[in-house]
């Protein structure tokens, strides 16, 4: 199987032979680092013997913008900006060329002089080692490399420079024939270039049809795999922190940091393989994941205080408690870069919003409390009560189908001819029988998921009987259920974590499975804002 790391070191190698005159990297996913990030590393370490230029098509969008670019990059030039010149900044001359960004055949005339001036810097560094030591560069001339990412946009913007720059080693050739006896055979000698494309689009579809173009040496660069993608989002953990520091970047944190970013890899691949969003998301969540952790390291460096000890130690949890971490966060995870993904909220903001929440010790035996979406996580009441009166009905509905059997809906709020059904409740208690084992009321099992259409269809029945429309159309009824301002409103009130999705976070369609997040208290008080009596629409009281 071809991975990432084996066509990034393939490429790498074949850029330290005799490199062939013209590559194409396909990039179809544009994966992070970059091929010309790797690209520019080998060459911080060849920097006697290689000279690059990386040059983005979007940016060079005329052909002086181009010609400038890479022959700045190639001979090392840091333009220096004159803003009462007319020329604006001063590029490099090259001695005695004259202006050289005007045409093709003066910029091609300017990469022979940055040739020859990187040829005589290599010969003097050559005369300078020592003896013995041998040179880095196996070839016999210095290699010039330009390397064009977003390369599809020349097709755009610089689509007669596509021929000559695939051939650009054949175009510069020394014009000198300098004779070198080999076998008593006269050679010509070559300025070493070699022209590499960056493209997310297939070479067929930015080559020009009459074929003029040489055929490319072509690289095809795959998906990150689960491991290259947790090593290179681990190699990113940041460094300047001390162990002394209870900062979520501690480096004793280090080693947790790679399972978070698993179980991170998992949640994130329903939505996006971008390296990119995955690294904005494990900014805005690791600081949440480890939390408990650091809040076991405060308690016990302010007992360490009090019994006057000097500082106290910081451990890693032990694996027990690390397993507990990941159950707890398995779901924050989804609904998390759900948000962080769309950008409905910024990773600071997110940020702000977790160290708003209650904190835990990891330490401590665990309760319904601390975990994810439970009550202790919703609003309070009183920004509940002040919500519309219709979003106050779809929470009564929530709370209703939530905790009554989808068996009772038909008895519950089923109609006659002549008017609404006398609601046949479960009545009474009745007692176990010999043998059998107690059912626990609903209450204490806690609010179980309803599938979206049996919600809208409750949702309904307390439209007609509480929402002032009992002698509506049943299609006019339908209609408003199943409106957008509902589904608007059903959203809006999973973002303010009054409702849970239960399952994948799908679009509002029939196979949603929704659960309610509000106590029974909260619960109460609206439905006495929407007239209604919580107790009679419950099939079991005790719920």
């Amino acid at each position: 199987m071809t991975t990432y790391s084996t066509q990034i070191s393939r490429l790498l190698e074949i850029l330290s032979s005799y490199s062939p005159p013209f590559i194409y990297i396909h990039d179809p996913f544009g994966v992070q680092p970059s091929p010309s990030a790797h690209i520019a590393t080998w060459a911080d370490n060849h920097q006697s013997d290689t000279a690059l230029a990386t040059v983005d098509a979007i940016e060079s969008f005329s052909p002086k913008l181009l010609y400038t670019k890479i022959i700045n990059s190639l001979s090392r030039w840091s333009p220096s900006w004159n803003l009462t010149s007319k020329a604006g900044g001063d590029c490099w001359n090259g001695g005695e060329i004259g202006k050289w960004d005007l045409t093709w055949d003066t910029f091609v005339d300017a990469l022979r002089a940055v040739f020859e001036q990187l040829k005589e810097k290599r010969d003097k560094s050559k005369t300078k080692r020592k003896a013995g030591e041998p040179s880095q560069n196996t070839g016999t001339v210095p290699n010039m490399i330009l390397v064009l990412n977003k390369a599809e946009r020349l097709k755009d913007s610089l689509s007669s420079l596509i021929v000559p720059i695939s051939r650009l080693r054949e175009l510069v050739r020394d014009r000198v024939r300098l004779q070198i006896f080999i076998s008593l055979i006269y050679l010509q000698s070559m300025i070493q270039v070699t022209v590499v494309f960056v493209s997310n689009c297939a070479w067929d579809d930015i080559s020009p049809p009459w074929g003029s173009c040489p055929d490319p040496y072509m690289i095809y660069i795959p998906q990150l795999t689960k491991q290259e993608t947790v090593q290179h989002l681990s190699s990113l953990f940041p460094s300047q922190y001390s162990e002394s520091s209870i900062s979520p970047y501690n480096p004793i944190l280090k080693p947790l940091y790679p399972m978070f970013l698993e179980v991170l890899y998992d949640s994130c691949t329903t939505y996006t393989l971008d390296v990119k969003e995955m690294e904005y998301a494990a900014l805005a969540m690791w600081p949440s994941f480890v939390r408990p952790v650091l809040e076991d390291w405060r308690a016990s460096e302010e007992t360490a205080m009090d019994v006057e000890i000097e500082g106290a130690s910081f451990t890693l949890p032990p694996d027990e408690s690390r397993l507990v971490l990941i159950r707890l966060f398995t779901r924050s995870f989804t609904e998390g870069f759900n948000s962080l993904y769309t950008r409905s909220i910024s990773a600071r903001d997110y940020i702000k919003a977790q160290e708003s929440l209650p904190a835990f010790r990891i330490s401590q035996p665990f309760t319904q409390l601390h975990q994810p979406g439970s009550e202790a996580n919703t609003p309070p009441i009183k920004d509940a009560l002040a919500l519309p009166l219709g979003t106050k009905l779809i929470l009564v509905a929530a709370y209703v189908a939530s905790f009554n059997p989808a068996r009772s809906d038909l008895r519950m709020f089923g109609r006659q001819a002549d008017g609404p059904q006398h609601r046949k409740r479960k009545t009474g208690a009745r007692g176990p029988r010999s043998g059998s084992v107690a059912k626990i009321p609903q209450r204490l099992l806690g609010p179980s998921p309803f599938a979206l259409d049996r919600f809208l269809n409750v949702y309904g029945a307390l439209v007609v009987e509480h929402g002032g429309i009992e002698e509506a159309d049943p299609g006019q009824i339908e209609v408003e259920v199943h409106s957008a301002g509902v589904l608007m409103t059903i959203s809006e009130l999973i973002q303010q974590r009054l409702l849970l999705r239960a399952g994948t976070a799908d679009k509002l369609d029939g196979s949603t499975t929704l659960k309610c997040n509000i106590g029974y208290e909260m619960a109460e008080q609206l439905s006495k804002d929407v007239n209604i009596d919580l107790k009679e629409m419950l099939w079991d009281p005790a719920s």
